[in-house]
């Protein structure tokens, strides 16, 4: 270890108290150890929790390796505050999620009659939670590339889901609802958002975006109506696509969800958006 990184564990000395010098040898392994202590100085702000991350040698050469390998991933556990510890052993722990258990909890979290503001933020605040738990467990290699890249397109469909039904529920409040009769009911005309690329392979990464391609049902008569009066379903749709593309994308609380490339649909950047 260079001259800088001691210098700079010296400083740790005391919140480290007794796992000082188990933190100390298992810095070795840390692919960058002085961002790996400037990480865990940060990390120490929540406390040092029951020291069963910290005392051991294993465990503690892993989480400085988490810390040594990205900045991104390290602000998110270290944004954990005093669950730092709980958070780094259930994710280590933690198996492939499903795309029905992603729903669930965000479906949970953020009900559709949440303030915009809030969405977006909650929805940034669950994909940089994820993308520590899928993260940690590609560097640690507790997961296989297949089972990364699987968690990362199951993530990336789940959000994309409960965006699709936040934009439409809001689009509902100012216009109602684009529908057509069926057997003598009206019912909702269809959206669908068609996965391309490496998201409709489900062989996502890191540093992907996500092809999609937009497709509504049918034109038809206007809109059942809302504050804002009623549209045609086509006027409808393209704020539907238009909406959750920036919900999805836009650079706001600190990140976006999925950057979304919608330049596969037919005629590229100069066809209808859906």
């Amino acid at each position: 270890l260079s001259s800088s990184v001691l210098q700079l564990m010296q400083s740790l000395r005391g919140p480290l108290g007794a796992c000082w010098d188990t933190a100390l040898t298992a810095l070795a392994s840390s692919p960058d150890p002085e961002l790996a202590v400037a990480n865990l100085g940060r990390l120490l702000e929540g406390g040092t929790g029951t020291g069963l991350v910290l005392q051991s040698p294993d465990l503690c050469g892993e989480l400085l390796f988490v810390l040594g390998s990205s900045m991104h991933l390290a602000t998110v556990l270290c944004n954990q505050g005093e669950r730092w510890e709980e958070t780094f052993l259930a994710d280590r722990s933690s198996a492939l999620k499903s795309v029905d258990a992603h729903l669930l909890v965000l479906r949970q979290q953020l009900p559709l009659d949440l303030p915009e503001e809030d969405f977006l933020r909650g929805l940034r605040t669950y994909r940089n939670r994820e993308y520590l738990r899928i993260g940690a467990r590609d560097l640690l290699a507790l997961a296989s590339m297949e089972d990364v890249t699987r968690d990362l397109s199951h993530l990336a469909e789940a959000t994309v889901e409960v965006a699709y039904e936040f934009t439409r529920a809001k689009l509902r409040a100012l216009y109602g609802d684009a529908v057509i009769e069926d057997n003598g009911q009206l019912r909702p005309l269809g959206f669908v958002v068609f996965g391309m690329g490496k998201f409709g392979g489900w062989e996502l990464n890191f540093s992907s975006d996500i092809d999609l391609i937009y497709l509504y049902e049918r034109d038809a008569e206007h809109t059942t109506g809302g504050v804002k009066g009623v549209t045609e379903p086509r006027t409808f749709f393209i704020q539907l696509a238009q909406g959750l593309t920036r919900t999805l994308s836009d650079l706001v609380f600190g990140g976006r969800v999925f950057r979304v490339d919608l330049r596969l649909r037919p005629d590229g950047v100069n066809g209808p958006v859906v």
